[in-house]
């Protein structure tokens, strides 16, 4: 299968990506470079990303679609495996946050003896064994008096550019 056409196309595509990515490095390493000039191969570049990134998702809906056992394995020992996950939109944090505190409360009490075994900071810090906040709230934290870098390592954030392709 390695000699197959889809795997030479796709060997070839990577080819010539390599070539484009070392002469836009070149160019960008050239003292004086003129960035406008650049700018036709950075949109290019950036549409590139799009396409590639469509033709990757749909292949993977259509192979998963195809797929009769939940996992293939390959002679090499790599894994295919198709998952079925749940979109989950619009959660009801609040809600779900007070049946999780209840249930942390329930799960402190020693019912031989009636004895709360957590303090409430001990169940409020044990509710991150249950939730995964993707981000902290900065401007919140701060409102309270919290210093969040003292509770994180910080650093300078990533440069990058956004691209919206002009309309023609």
């Amino acid at each position: 299968m390695l000699n197959s056409p889809i795997y030479e196309s796709i060997e070839n595509i990577r080819r010539l990506i390599g070539e484009a990515g070392n002469e836009l490095f070149n160019a960008l390493q050239e003292d004086g470079v003129d960035l406008k000039s650049l700018c036709s191969a950075m949109v290019e570049l950036n549409s590139l990303k799009k396409d590639i990134g469509y033709i990757h998702d749909e292949s993977n809906t259509r192979f998963a679609e195809k797929m009769e056992d939940s996992v293939i394995f390959l002679e090499d020992g790599t894994e295919i495996e198709r998952k079925q996950g749940a979109d989950r939109k619009a959660w009801n944090h609040k809600g779900l946050a007070v049946e999780v505190a209840a249930k942390i409360s329930q799960l402190a009490i020693n019912m031989d003896t009636g004895e709360i075994t957590l303090t409430p900071d001990e169940m409020m810090v044990k509710m991150f064994e249950y939730a995964a906040p993707s981000y902290w709230r900065v401007g919140e934290l701060g409102k309270l008096g919290v210093n969040v870098d003292n509770y994180c390592e910080k650093s300078e954030g990533k440069i990058s550019i956004v691209i919206k392709k002009g309309k023609l």
